[in-house]
């Protein structure tokens, strides 16, 4: 014989017409969940409300890191913490020596301020190829007066000679262009997101000058 039984939701009472596979409650057609419009006959509606709101969570985390990383420059001059100089590195061929051969010399200019930050995840194109890219740690600098800059002023960095060099790919007329992007590393496996990583190296700094 067949027996009905009720709603498990909120204390609802009405005879249920299903059973959620995550909470195991009974459900009514209130209580059902719906995604994309579509029933879902095997899910209540708050398990539902939960799982999009752990989804939203690690996007909302990021778009917090994001901001943060926005007004960091005035925080980290605000703390005190003194902005370096970084260069420029270009290469040309110049003749030298008494038989005249060509040697390859790299010239520093300045380039702009701003601070090291620590290594992050860059992701960059493949040299020959169109489509391919891959993903590498970097030194990695925040450019005080950012202004319209990628990555919110974020640029990869390297040292040179005991100097902060700007790096990027040669290109034309030896020229450096811009290659990053911080925004690499997905929300799977809860992996923490590049941005909240970046925001992660700001705070660092800014509590390590305070610590001093």
């Amino acid at each position: 014989m067949f027996m009905s039984v009720d709603c498990e939701i909120e204390n609802c009472g009405v005879i249920a017409v299903g059973r959620c596979f995550v909470c195991q409650r009974a459900f009514c057609t209130s209580h059902r969940a719906f995604r994309m419009g579509a029933i879902l006959t095997d899910m209540c509606s708050p398990c539902e409300a939960a799982r999009v709101e752990a989804e939203r969570e690690p996007h909302r985390r990021d778009w917090d890191a994001l901001q943060f990383v926005k007004g960091a420059p005035a925080l980290l001059r605000e703390s005190g913490i003194a902005a370096t100089t970084i260069y420029e590195a270009r290469s040309k061929w110049e003749k030298s020596g008494l038989l005249r051969r060509y040697r390859q010399i790299t010239e520093l200019t300045p380039w702009g301020s701003g601070w090291i930050l620590g290594m992050a995840k860059w992701r960059l194109p493949v040299a020959g190829s169109e489509t391919a890219q891959r993903v590498s740690d970097h030194l990695t600098a925040l450019v005080d007066e950012a202004t319209d800059m990628p990555n919110n002023g974020l640029v990869m960095a390297g040292e040179l000679e005991g100097d902060i060099v700007y790096q990027g790919q040669m290109g034309f007329c030896g020229s450096h262009f811009f290659l990053g992007d911080l925004a690499v590393l997905s929300h799977r496996s809860g992996a923490k997101s590049a941005w909240e990583s970046v925001a992660d190296l700001i705070r660092a700094k800014l509590a390590a000058a305070s610590d001093s």
